[in-house]
């Protein structure tokens, strides 16, 4: 991302404006919470790094269109969508997964985490095209390939 291309959460803004897709900004203390939360569940304690790469207990899939993949997975529940920290920390909340999914069309190339509120599951798509899941994805995304 150069200085003058906007954020990954800000291109997904823009495109849920485009395409009447409900959502919202997370306030600082729930992002906080989310983070805390995924860190201590999900990851090696005092890990580094791009958080899927920190992932313990993961599924990892090589997929290019991985995010086409994850739609069903996550049936149309409500979703927290983030993104490296190092990338942008802002998190937004899409009402649906369906709305999370109209506006990641608009903003194809994003790459993101996408958990649900209770941080029962995190998955993730990465620029280097792999989809990975830890919690109850990484069930969901092992019986994907089978």
């Amino acid at each position: 991302m150069t200085a003058s291309s906007p954020s990954p959460s800000q291109r997904l803004r823009d495109a849920a404006i485009k395409v009447d897709a409900p959502m919202t900004v997370l306030p600082p203390a729930e992002v906080a919470r989310v983070r805390r939360v995924v860190e201590e569940r999900y990851t090696e304690p005092g890990s580094t790094g791009r958080l899927s790469a920190r992932f313990v207990k993961a599924t990892r899939v090589e997929d290019n269109d991985g995010w086409e993949r994850i739609g069903p997975m996550l049936r149309n529940r409500p979703v927290i969508v983030f993104f490296d920290l190092e990338e942008d920390a802002t998190m937004l909340r899409f009402s649906s997964a369906f709305d999370f999914g109209l506006s990641l069309v608009e903003a194809f190339g994003v790459s993101f985490y996408v958990a649900d509120q209770a941080t029962t599951f995190v998955l993730g798509v990465t620029d280097d095209g792999h989809v990975v899941g830890v919690g109850e994805a990484a069930g969901w995304l092992a019986k994907s390939v089978r």
